[in-house]
């Protein structure tokens, strides 16, 4: 071998060592890039998973606002139903005192009727006496202390209106009471809120009855047993309102949900 050729030989042989390192080089580089990916494909896990444990504690936070927020609509609607069956209560006493009254001066206005028209066709002649105004019947008695007592816990109040309606009405006891909404499609099958009666649908104070039962126009008293006393009107009939049963209409499905089913004693008086 001459020199010439034993120098290129031993120039290849280097080139090919540089080769190697180079291809060594290289094999590091992407080693330390799967290395790089690797960590890269960590965090992101990482991240990923935060982001889960981020999501499950927002979602539980929305529960929360949600539920507090469902029970202070529950317990204002709650505050409304008692102020409103308080109200109403007092203005049915009201009315029920103004009937009374009335019949009361018809009674009297028609005795004396009657007292002129004897005296009249057996042609006596006497002096219209003095006469004062009739004693109020025992019910009106009642509602009118029961109103000049302002100061009187609740119980004996309701207590009292209980005793003066019972003079004269009627007791159907254990009837189950529903409630409903008059412009709901899913409680009555409509939206306009008239009732069989002709008169527009009023929340606490309108109820559903069945006519063979409770005519339609009487004044209706709910007693639930535990002092609460609730004044109707029985303006509305239904399908499915047959026998003991009354179905009082409020506000919106949501509340005739809400209020579900409950046992009562009822007390009707013809209006």
């Amino acid at each position: 071998m001459s020199e010439k050729q034993a120098k290129r030989l031993r120039r290849m042989e280097k080139d090919v060592e540089n080769i190697r390192d180079g291809l060594k080089e290289a094999t590091c580089g992407a080693y330390e890039q799967e290395v790089r990916l690797s960590d890269a494909e960590s965090g992101l896990k990482d991240q990923d998973a935060r982001l889960k444990k981020l999501e499950g504690g927002l979602d539980s936070f929305q529960r929360y606002l949600l539920e507090t927020k469902d029970h202070a609509a529950l317990k204002a609607q709650d505050e409304r139903w008692t102020a409103v069956r308080r109200a109403i209560d007092a203005e049915q006493a009201v009315r029920i005192w103004k009937a009374v009254c009335a019949g009361t001066i018809a009674a009297a206005a028609l005795t004396i009727l009657m007292s002129a028209l004897a005296i009249n066709a057996r042609g006596e002649s006497v002096q219209p006496e003095q006469t004062l105004p009739p004693e109020p019947p025992a019910i009106v008695r009642t509602i009118q202390a029961v109103q000049n007592a302002p100061d009187a816990p609740e119980e004996n109040e309701n207590e009292r209106i209980e005793a003066a309606l019972l003079a004269r009405a009627h007791k159907l006891e254990d009837v189950r009471v529903t409630y409903y909404d008059a412009h709901c499609v899913r409680c009555c099958g409509k939206t306009d809120g008239v009732t069989a009666s002709g008169l527009q649908a009023t929340p606490y104070v309108s109820a559903a009855v069945d006519p063979a039962v409770i005519p339609l126009g009487a004044d209706v008293l709910v007693d639930y047993g535990d002092g609460v006393l609730h004044y109707l009107r029985a303006d509305d009939t239904g399908a499915g309102i047959t026998g003991n049963r009354i179905d009082i209409c409020v506000a919106s499905h949501a509340e005739a949900l809400w209020l579900g089913v409950d046992r009562a004693d009822v007390y009707w008086v013809e209006g």
